[in-house]
Protein backbone atom coordinates (compact mmCIF):
# COMPACT_ATOMS: atom_id res chain seq x y z
CA UNK A 1 0.00 0.00 0.00
CA UNK A 2 1.26 3.46 -1.32
CA UNK A 3 2.69 5.68 1.78
CA UNK A 4 0.13 8.05 0.77
CA UNK A 5 0.17 11.68 2.81
CA UNK A 6 -2.88 12.38 5.62
CA UNK A 7 -4.72 14.76 4.27
CA UNK A 8 -7.22 16.38 7.32
CA UNK A 9 -10.47 14.93 6.60
CA UNK A 10 -13.43 17.29 5.83
CA UNK A 11 -16.05 15.89 7.76
CA UNK A 12 -18.14 19.39 7.83
CA UNK A 13 -21.58 18.21 6.27
CA UNK A 14 -23.88 16.83 7.73
CA UNK A 15 -24.15 14.29 4.81
CA UNK A 16 -20.56 13.01 5.67
CA UNK A 17 -20.91 13.23 8.85
CA UNK A 18 -23.71 10.64 9.08
CA UNK A 19 -21.56 8.58 6.80
CA UNK A 20 -18.62 8.41 9.30
CA UNK A 21 -20.47 8.21 12.57
CA UNK A 22 -22.78 4.86 10.35
CA UNK A 23 -19.17 3.41 9.76
CA UNK A 24 -18.10 3.82 13.17
CA UNK A 25 -20.85 2.61 14.77
CA UNK A 26 -21.06 -0.76 12.13
CA UNK A 27 -17.33 -1.16 13.51
CA UNK A 28 -17.83 -0.65 17.12
CA UNK A 29 -21.01 -3.20 16.47
CA UNK A 30 -18.39 -5.97 14.52
CA UNK A 31 -15.07 -5.07 16.08
CA UNK A 32 -15.69 -4.29 19.64
CA UNK A 33 -18.84 -4.67 21.48
CA UNK A 34 -18.68 -8.53 21.17
CA UNK A 35 -15.43 -8.73 23.14
CA UNK A 36 -16.86 -6.34 25.54
CA UNK A 37 -20.02 -8.86 26.06
CA UNK A 38 -17.98 -11.81 26.28
CA UNK A 39 -15.27 -10.33 28.74
CA UNK A 40 -18.43 -9.06 30.64
CA UNK A 41 -20.16 -12.56 30.91
CA UNK A 42 -16.73 -14.20 31.50
CA UNK A 43 -16.15 -12.24 34.48
CA UNK A 44 -19.44 -12.24 36.22
CA UNK A 45 -18.84 -15.80 35.86
CA UNK A 46 -15.36 -16.10 37.34
CA UNK A 47 -14.52 -18.87 35.06
CA UNK A 48 -11.41 -19.61 33.33
CA UNK A 49 -10.75 -22.27 30.53
CA UNK A 50 -8.13 -24.60 31.40
CA UNK A 51 -4.36 -23.41 29.55
CA UNK A 52 -3.63 -23.84 27.32
CA UNK A 53 -7.17 -24.97 25.79
CA UNK A 54 -8.11 -26.95 22.39
CA UNK A 55 -6.29 -26.35 19.11
CA UNK A 56 -10.38 -25.74 17.78
CA UNK A 57 -10.78 -23.09 20.55
CA UNK A 58 -7.29 -21.41 18.82
CA UNK A 59 -8.71 -21.77 15.45
CA UNK A 60 -12.24 -20.45 16.40
CA UNK A 61 -9.88 -17.21 17.06
CA UNK A 62 -8.30 -17.22 14.06
CA UNK A 63 -11.28 -17.12 12.28
CA UNK A 64 -13.58 -14.75 14.65
CA UNK A 65 -10.35 -12.27 14.09
CA UNK A 66 -10.51 -12.67 10.32
CA UNK A 67 -14.17 -11.48 10.30
CA UNK A 68 -13.91 -8.91 12.38
CA UNK A 69 -10.90 -7.78 10.16
CA UNK A 70 -12.77 -8.07 6.41
CA UNK A 71 -15.71 -6.05 7.36
CA UNK A 72 -13.70 -2.95 8.88
CA UNK A 73 -11.18 -3.13 5.67
CA UNK A 74 -14.22 -2.75 3.91
CA UNK A 75 -15.81 0.22 5.64
CA UNK A 76 -11.80 1.72 4.91
CA UNK A 77 -11.78 1.11 1.24
CA UNK A 78 -15.65 2.48 1.29
CA UNK A 79 -14.37 5.83 3.26
CA UNK A 80 -12.61 7.37 0.42
CA UNK A 81 -9.49 8.17 2.43
CA UNK A 82 -6.54 6.75 1.61
CA UNK A 83 -5.11 3.86 3.38
CA UNK A 84 -2.35 5.53 4.88
CA UNK A 85 -4.79 7.40 7.09
CA UNK A 86 -5.80 4.48 8.87
CA UNK A 87 -1.72 3.39 9.56
CA UNK A 88 -2.09 1.28 6.26
CA UNK A 89 1.01 2.05 4.80
CA UNK A 90 3.53 0.65 2.72
CA UNK A 91 5.13 -2.50 4.59
CA UNK A 92 9.16 -1.35 5.71
CA UNK A 93 10.09 -4.20 7.34
CA UNK A 94 13.61 -2.16 8.91
CA UNK A 95 11.43 0.68 10.01
CA UNK A 96 8.66 -2.16 11.26
CA UNK A 97 10.68 -3.87 13.30
CA UNK A 98 12.55 -0.89 15.09
CA UNK A 99 9.64 0.62 15.87
CA UNK A 100 7.61 -2.70 17.27
CA UNK A 101 10.73 -3.40 19.27
CA UNK A 102 10.73 -0.10 20.42
CA UNK A 103 7.10 -0.40 21.21
CA UNK A 104 7.19 -3.48 22.79
CA UNK A 105 10.03 -2.21 25.16
CA UNK A 106 7.58 0.87 26.28
CA UNK A 107 4.68 -1.45 26.96
CA UNK A 108 6.93 -3.75 29.05
CA UNK A 109 8.29 -0.97 31.21
CA UNK A 110 5.08 1.08 31.63
CA UNK A 111 2.94 -2.09 32.73
CA UNK A 112 5.93 -3.18 35.11
CA UNK A 113 5.76 0.51 37.17
CA UNK A 114 1.80 0.44 36.74
CA UNK A 115 2.13 -3.27 38.66
CA UNK A 116 4.46 -1.74 41.12
CA UNK A 117 2.06 1.46 41.58
CA UNK A 118 -0.90 -1.10 42.28
CA UNK A 119 1.06 -2.61 44.63
CA UNK A 120 1.37 -0.09 46.68
CA UNK A 121 -2.10 1.65 46.77
CA UNK A 122 -4.56 -1.06 46.22
CA UNK A 123 -4.58 -4.55 47.86
CA UNK A 124 -3.58 -6.89 45.28
CA UNK A 125 -2.69 -10.03 47.18
CA UNK A 126 -4.39 -12.34 44.34
CA UNK A 127 -2.00 -10.96 42.19
CA UNK A 128 1.57 -10.58 44.02
CA UNK A 129 2.78 -13.98 41.84
CA UNK A 130 1.44 -14.57 38.29
CA UNK A 131 -0.15 -18.22 38.66
CA UNK A 132 1.42 -20.79 37.00
CA UNK A 133 -0.58 -22.27 33.84
CA UNK A 134 -2.87 -25.24 34.49
CA UNK A 135 -0.35 -27.02 31.50
CA UNK A 136 2.01 -25.98 28.38
CA UNK A 137 1.79 -25.91 25.41
CA UNK A 138 4.92 -27.91 24.74
CA UNK A 139 3.22 -30.41 26.38
CA UNK A 140 0.25 -30.90 23.78
CA UNK A 141 0.03 -34.10 21.73
CA UNK A 142 1.63 -32.51 18.67
CA UNK A 143 3.45 -29.43 20.03
CA UNK A 144 4.99 -27.84 16.89
CA UNK A 145 1.05 -27.93 15.23
CA UNK A 146 -0.50 -26.29 18.29
CA UNK A 147 2.50 -23.58 18.23
CA UNK A 148 2.00 -23.01 14.36
CA UNK A 149 -2.20 -22.75 15.14
CA UNK A 150 -1.43 -21.11 18.52
CA UNK A 151 1.10 -18.02 16.67
CA UNK A 152 -1.03 -17.67 13.40
CA UNK A 153 -4.35 -17.41 16.15
CA UNK A 154 -2.77 -14.38 17.87
CA UNK A 155 -0.97 -12.50 14.49
CA UNK A 156 -4.73 -12.54 13.66
CA UNK A 157 -6.14 -11.49 16.83
CA UNK A 158 -3.26 -8.76 16.90
CA UNK A 159 -4.38 -7.83 13.47
CA UNK A 160 -7.69 -7.71 14.20
CA UNK A 161 -7.33 -5.71 17.40
CA UNK A 162 -5.02 -3.00 16.07
CA UNK A 163 -7.28 -2.47 12.39
CA UNK A 164 -10.16 -1.80 14.47
CA UNK A 165 -8.65 0.01 17.86
CA UNK A 166 -5.95 2.51 16.37
CA UNK A 167 -6.11 2.20 12.55
CA UNK A 168 -9.73 2.62 12.09
CA UNK A 169 -11.33 4.43 15.17
CA UNK A 170 -9.02 7.00 15.97
CA UNK A 171 -8.68 8.56 13.13
CA UNK A 172 -12.40 8.12 12.41
CA UNK A 173 -12.68 9.91 15.48
CA UNK A 174 -10.41 12.75 14.59
CA UNK A 175 -12.32 12.87 11.11
CA UNK A 176 -15.85 13.67 12.88
CA UNK A 177 -14.50 16.79 15.15
CA UNK A 178 -13.44 14.94 18.04
CA UNK A 179 -10.34 16.42 19.63
CA UNK A 180 -7.10 14.21 19.76
CA UNK A 181 -7.37 13.37 23.81
CA UNK A 182 -10.77 12.45 22.88
CA UNK A 183 -10.26 10.59 19.78
CA UNK A 184 -7.34 8.43 21.79
CA UNK A 185 -9.24 8.17 25.10
CA UNK A 186 -12.28 6.39 23.71
CA UNK A 187 -11.01 3.68 21.62
CA UNK A 188 -8.43 2.85 24.82
CA UNK A 189 -11.20 2.90 27.54
CA UNK A 190 -12.91 -0.04 25.09
CA UNK A 191 -10.02 -2.13 24.24
CA UNK A 192 -8.66 -2.11 28.63
CA UNK A 193 -13.00 -2.82 28.81
CA UNK A 194 -13.07 -6.27 27.23
CA UNK A 195 -9.84 -7.68 28.75
CA UNK A 196 -12.22 -7.04 32.21
CA UNK A 197 -12.59 -10.83 31.94
CA UNK A 198 -8.71 -10.65 33.43
CA UNK A 199 -9.86 -8.53 36.85
CA UNK A 200 -9.71 -4.78 37.69
CA UNK A 201 -5.60 -4.17 38.59
CA UNK A 202 -5.00 -6.18 34.72
CA UNK A 203 -7.58 -3.92 33.29
CA UNK A 204 -5.41 -0.75 34.60
CA UNK A 205 -1.96 -2.07 33.44
CA UNK A 206 -3.30 -2.60 29.83
CA UNK A 207 -5.67 1.10 30.15
CA UNK A 208 -2.10 2.67 30.97
CA UNK A 209 -0.18 1.33 28.39
CA UNK A 210 -3.04 1.01 25.49
CA UNK A 211 -3.38 5.31 26.19
CA UNK A 212 0.29 5.98 25.85
CA UNK A 213 0.77 3.67 22.35
CA UNK A 214 -2.76 5.16 21.11
CA UNK A 215 -0.73 7.98 21.82
CA UNK A 216 2.32 7.52 20.24
CA UNK A 217 0.00 5.70 17.06
CA UNK A 218 -0.92 9.43 16.64
CA UNK A 219 2.95 10.61 15.80
CA UNK A 220 4.00 7.45 13.72
CA UNK A 221 0.95 6.72 11.67
CA UNK A 222 2.05 3.15 11.20
CA UNK A 223 0.21 0.54 11.96
CA UNK A 224 2.08 -2.54 11.24
CA UNK A 225 4.64 -1.71 14.09
CA UNK A 226 1.93 -1.46 17.01
CA UNK A 227 0.00 -4.80 15.34
CA UNK A 228 3.61 -6.71 15.54
CA UNK A 229 4.46 -5.28 18.88
CA UNK A 230 1.12 -6.66 19.80
CA UNK A 231 1.91 -10.08 18.57
CA UNK A 232 5.10 -10.34 20.37
CA UNK A 233 3.49 -9.44 24.17
CA UNK A 234 0.82 -11.69 23.26
CA UNK A 235 3.43 -14.57 22.61
CA UNK A 236 5.40 -13.15 26.03
CA UNK A 237 3.00 -13.25 28.24
CA UNK A 238 1.93 -17.04 26.58
CA UNK A 239 5.08 -18.48 27.16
Amino acid sequence: MPDDEVVPADETTPSALRAAWIEIGVVLAVGVFPHLVRAIVSFEESEEMPWPGPMSMWVSHSVTSLCIAAPVLYVMAKSGKPWAHFGLTRVRPAINLSVAGALFLITMILSQATWGVLHRVMSLADYAEDPSPAGSILDTANPVLYVAVFVVAMAANAFAEELTIRGFLIPRLLDVGWNRVAAVAMPTFLFASYHLYQGVAPVIVIAVSALVESALFLVVRRLWPFVLAHLALNLFNSF
